[in-house]
C-alpha cells in the first residue's frame, strides 16, 4: 500500500505532462497530413483543384462539383472582328486569392479565402493576353460586358450580343479604349466608359483605329470603309482585303491592284500590274508586296508620306 501510494502520483504527473503533449502531436499529424492527399501537389487530384503559391505552399482547395473542373479558360467567338490570339488561355489566381473555375457549364468567379463564389459567368474573354487596366471581356446571361479584375466589379454591365476588341497595343497591353459591340440596332465602337462614340453600322465590324472603321458586308463579301460618324468611305466596292498597320491602311481589290492609305485615307502608294494579281502580306515593320511568284517591292512603314504609282 505503501508503494501504491507513491506510484499513483508519479502516474497522475506523467499524464499530466504526456496527455497535452501528446494531444498536440495528434493534431500535428492531423494538420501535417492534409497536403498529403495530394503528395505530388497536383493541380486537379480526385476531383478537387488545389491551388499554390509561387513557394508550392497550398492556398486552398476547391471541391468539384461536376465531372467538367478546370480552371476557366479563355474563349474566343469573335467571327468577323480581327484580333490577336495569345498563349495565356488561363487567367490564374489574381487580387492573391481569387480565381476563375470552370465547374460544368458555369465559371465561378471563386474567394480561395472565404471559399466562397462571388460571381457567375458564362463565358470569359481576354483573348490569351493582357487588355489593360486588369479588363476581363464577360458573358453571363444578359449579355456581354466588361469586368475589372482589379476591383473586382463590372466596368460595363453585360448587356451586348456581342463584344470584342482589336489587337491594338499599348505597352504590351490591348488598348482598353474602344470596343466594338453588337445590338440589335447595329454594330458600333463604345469606350470603357459604356459611351457610344460611333454611329451605328449595320455591318460587322472587322478592325478600326482613331478614325476609321472597316466592316465586312456579309451581302456581298467585300470590305466597306466607315468614319466614326457613319459617312461610308471610297468609292469602291470591290474591295476583298482590307487592314490596319500602325497607322497605315492597306487593300486588295478584285482586280488585284494594292493600295496603301495614310490615317486619314490619303492615298500614299498604289500598286498595279497589268496581267498579274497582286497581293500583300503585313510584316512587323513593312508590307510585302507579291505577285503570283515574286515579290516586287516592300513598303516600309516608316516612308515618306506622298502619293505614289508603281
Amino acid at each position: 500500500m505503501k508503494e501504491n501510494r507513491f506510484v499513483l502520483p508519479i502516474i497522475l504527473i506523467l499524464l499530466v505532462f504526456f496527455l497535452p503533449l501528446t494531444g498536440y502531436g495528434i493534431i500535428k499529424k492531423i494538420y501535417s497530413n492534409k497536403p498529403e492527399e495530394n503528395p505530388n501537389h497536383l493541380h486537379f487530384f480526385e476531383n478537387k483543384l488545389y491551388f499554390y503559391d509561387n513557394k508550392n505552399e497550398l492556398i486552398s482547395v476547391y471541391a468539384c462539383e461536376n465531372d467538367m473542373c478546370i480552371d476557366a479558360q479563355n474563349e474566343v467567338d469573335d467571327e468577323y472582328l480581327k484580333y490577336y490570339q495569345g498563349n495565356e488561355n488561363n487567367v490564374g489566381v489574381f487580387g492573391d486569392y481569387y480565381v476563375l473555375i470552370k465547374d460544368g457549364t458555369d465559371i465561378k468567379l471563386y474567394n480561395l479565402n472565404l471559399q466562397k463564389d462571388i460571381a457567375t459567368f458564362e463565358q470569359i474573354k481576354n483573348y490569351g493576353t493582357q487588355i489593360g487596366d486588369g479588363y476581363l471581356i464577360i458573358k453571363n446571361t444578359n449579355g456581354y460586358g466588361l469586368f475589372n479584375l482589379n476591383e473586382l466589379n463590372y466596368v460595363i454591365s453585360p448587356q451586348y450580343s456581342f463584344m470584342g476588341i482589336n489587337e491594338r497595343y499599348i505597352h504590351e497591353n490591348f488598348d482598353s479604349q474602344k470596343y466594338a459591340v453588337e445590338t440589335d440596332e447595329g454594330w458600333f465602337i463604345i469606350n470603357s466608359s459604356d459611351e457610344k462614340i460611333s454611329s451605328v453600322i449595320k455591318y460587322p465590324i472587322y478592325d478600326y483605329n482613331d478614325n476609321f472603321i472597316l466592316c465586312f458586308n456579309t451581302t456581298g463579301e467585300n470590305y466597306l470603309i466607315y468614319d466614326y460618324e457613319g459617312n461610308k468611305k471610297l468609292s469602291s466596292e470591290n474591295i476583298l482585303k482590307i487592314d490596319i498597320k500602325d497607322e497605315y491602311i492597306v487593300s486588295s481589290t478584285i482586280d488585284g491592284n494594292i493600295t496603301i492609305y495614310n490615317n486619314l485615307l490619303n492615298v500614299i502608294k498604289e500598286y498595279h500590274e497589268e496581267n498579274r494579281y497582286l497581293s500583300y502580306k503585313i510584316n512587323d515593320d513593312s508590307i510585302s508586296i507579291t505577285d503570283e511568284e515574286n515579290e516586287i517591292d516592300i513598303f516600309n512603314l516608316e516612308s515618306s508620306e506622298e502619293e505614289t504609282d508603281y
